[in-house]
């Protein structure tokens, strides 16, 4: 299991996150969960570098506007803390 993958298992969303091999280009390993409105795309990136992760929010659907960024770093990339901000950006933009 990869360390995206168990924050997406932590934050209960493996059943709604899809892997994104085709827009990752060597970055590392990319997951986006598509809300149920398909306004919202949350994309998780781990680019290998020293355990950053990366999380983007893309809103007004297919024009993929960035509304936000935050980079994970060293112990704040811990599981725990990635997924629990997970949880609360897709409770903030359901």
């Amino acid at each position: 299991m990869s360390h995206t993958e168990e924050i997406l298992d932590i934050a209960d969303l493996t059943e709604v996150a899809y892997p994104r091999p085709d827009l990752a280009g060597g970055c590392g390993d990319m997951w986006d969960i598509t809300l149920p409105d398909e306004e919202t795309t949350i994309r998780l990136l781990d680019r290998d570098r020293a355990g950053d992760i990366d999380i983007y929010v893309f809103t007004e659907g297919r024009a993929q506007i960035e509304s936000g960024h935050m980079t994970f770093r060293r112990n704040m990339a811990a599981p725990g803390y990635v997924a629990m901000m997970l949880d609360q950006l897709v409770a903030d933009y359901s």
